[in-house]
């Protein structure tokens, strides 16, 4: 075990396995593969069509997230919708990993670094890591990349349904108010596509248990428009929010478990 120390705290890092505090066991074991999704009316329309049930709750100052059972097509499935930050994310998926959950998928939206039309499927495949929370599971590094099993699944299910998508590179920024056209700029310039808020956060809890993680994101605002900020109502486009959940369970019901790349 080893402390690795920094002029700058959040790059300190504590290789060391176990926290003082460790996610609460509630005695439920969950399926091994995890839907997490930001889209709480995909969840709950899902829920409902496939008699899902509630069987845990994930508890947080704020509120209180349903854990639901799924079986679709023989598969059984574990069900949740996602907290939106970092930290609230990578604190969910350690929780969800620690109740038996082996691969997670996540489905969200992102905004757009470049000219990229509203709706459109996006497969991340690295992330930036411009968040706290990965710095505490993995030594510093600049980039994160996604785990390559998932990635070619979601790759699979894609062309199976005839999906056009486009590869990515995340900047996974917690900051949403400094988002400023200089950085943008910048961030663009190391390569970067699009931006959202958890992506490696989740990839570095993943990695640091031994299991799998991907994300699915389909693009919403545009950012590369330093004149003119564009919403685009991205939070409205239910057409995209339905396909990109559709996609997330299809993915999650054609894993099979793989050996660790690592």
């Amino acid at each position: 075990m080893a402390l690795y120390k920094s002029e700058f705290p959040v790059l300190e890092y504590s290789d060391e396995g176990k926290g003082v505090v460790t996610p609460k066991q509630t005695g439920v074991r969950y399926s091994q593969v995890c839907v997490m999704s930001f889209f709480h009316e995909c969840i709950e329309m899902f829920i409902e069509k496939n008699n899902g049930r509630e069987i845990d709750l994930y508890h947080s100052e704020s509120r209180d997230y349903q854990i639901y059972a799924v079986e679709e097509q023989g598969v059984s499935l574990s069900v949740v919708q996602a907290p939106v930050g970092s930290a609230s994310a990578a604190n969910m998926a350690e929780f969800l990993f620690a109740h038996g959950v082996e691969a997670l998928f996540v489905c969200g939206s992102c905004g757009v670094l470049e000219n990229i039309e509203a709706g459109r499927v996006l497969v991340p495949d690295r992330a930036l890591r411009d968040e706290g929370p990965s710095y505490k599971y993995l030594p510093p590094a600049r980039f994160i990349e996604l785990n390559r099993d998932c990635i070619e699944v979601m790759r699979r299910v894609l062309e199976r349904e005839n999906i056009k998508y486009i590869p990515v590179v995340t900047w996974t920024n917690d900051a949403l108010y400094r988002e400023t056209p200089e950085m943008v700029a910048y961030r663009k310039s190391e390569g970067c596509q699009v931006v959202e808020m958890e992506c490696a956060s989740m990839a570095a809890v993943a990695k640091a248990n031994k299991k799998k993680f991907g994300q699915l994101l389909y693009s919403g605002d545009i950012l590369f428009d330093k004149e003119k900020y564009d919403r685009r109502d991205y939070f409205k486009n239910y057409s995209a929010r339905e396909l990109l959940f559709y996609l997330t369970v299809e993915t999650a019901k054609q894993w099979n478990t793989v050996s660790d790349e690592d």
